[in-house]
């Protein structure tokens, strides 16, 4: 009996560390998972860019978690059922909504910038290329520059051929220089927006990707704030399902009830962790 008592204190003191819970505060028993709890969709805004199907794709992937870990029936879908599932529409996917804007931008002015490059190559070969020619041409009209035979017919028309390669050079690094100042523009262009892109990023890691909440009338409620791409919803449903069994937050990282949103290549695989498995016990799952 003493050391059934003695592993109950040290396990209450392992979740005061682990849980965002006050110290002393109780992990009360999951008294709605003793009977099958059912789900519904409800207000799915289409500013998230996700549809029905991928929602419940991902619900039935979420509740599926906690079902092969617990070895039985927890949740079920049904149009009429008791956790409404909304998609809320704020800040945080506004943000999402944003880098995903700054993505795109950057991804085109990296491809413009590459153009450029490619662009300037050809023009530096074009450069290189109207000076040999210049060169040759020089060579050919040099020698009588100054002497009788160059007032010979044949001199103006090279002298002019001579005149066009220095114009054909300039003409060319022209270009190079437009090409190379618009490419260090862009350049310039885009590490602003991969700036503004990771203050962004840094904000959301701050901000909860769900919520699950039991109202007044007893009523829950699972809200989605954040997403970044469909299949992130399956962490987020894991994670809030894990709420509807009466789970706590975690500050253990690898938890899949970690209390922080995490950025989306974090969310994958998803793994039972031991704070987990600890969390479950102290719940009497």
């Amino acid at each position: 009996m003493r050391k059934a008592l003695l592993l109950v204190v040290l396990l209450l003191a392992s979740c005061e560390r682990q849980f965002h819970v006050k110290p002393g505060q109780r992990v009360e028993p999951c008294f709605y998972c003793k009977r099958v709890q059912t789900y519904r969709l409800g207000e799915i805004d289409g500013r998230f860019g996700i549809t029905r199907e991928q929602v419940l794709e991902a619900a039935e992937k979420g509740t599926g978690f906690w079902e092969q870990v617990l070895g039985r029936e927890l949740y079920a879908y049904d149009p009429e059922g008791e956790i409404v599932i909304d998609f809320v529409y704020g800040q945080g996917q506004m943000m999402v909504n944003q880098m995903k804007e700054f993505g795109a931008q950057i991804d085109g002015l990296n491809l413009r910038i590459q153009n450029l490059k490619r662009l300037c190559e050809e023009k530096k070969t074009v450069v290189e290329s109207a000076r040999a020619r210049f060169e040759a041409e020089i060579s050919d009209v040099g020698p009588s520059v100054g002497t009788a035979p160059a007032r010979e017919a044949g001199f103006e028309e090279r002298a002019a051929a001579y005149k066009e390669a220095l114009g054909r050079i300039k003409a060319a690094q022209e270009e190079v220089d437009k090409a190379v100042n618009e490419a260090n523009r862009l350049i310039d262009e885009s590490n602003a927006l991969v700036e503004e892109f990771n203050q962004l990023s840094t904000r959301l890691d701050t901000m909860a990707a769900g919520s699950f909440v039991r109202g007044d009338d007893k009523l829950p409620r699972l809200s989605v704030y954040v997403c970044h791409h469909p299949r992130d919803l399956t962490h987020t449903f894991t994670h809030e399902f894990g709420h509807g069994l009466g789970l706590p937050d975690l500050m253990d990282e690898g938890a899949v009830m970690f209390g922080r949103n995490p950025r989306p290549e974090y969310k994958v695989p998803l793994v039972l962790s031991p704070s987990d498995a600890a969390l479950l016990r102290a719940v009497g799952l």
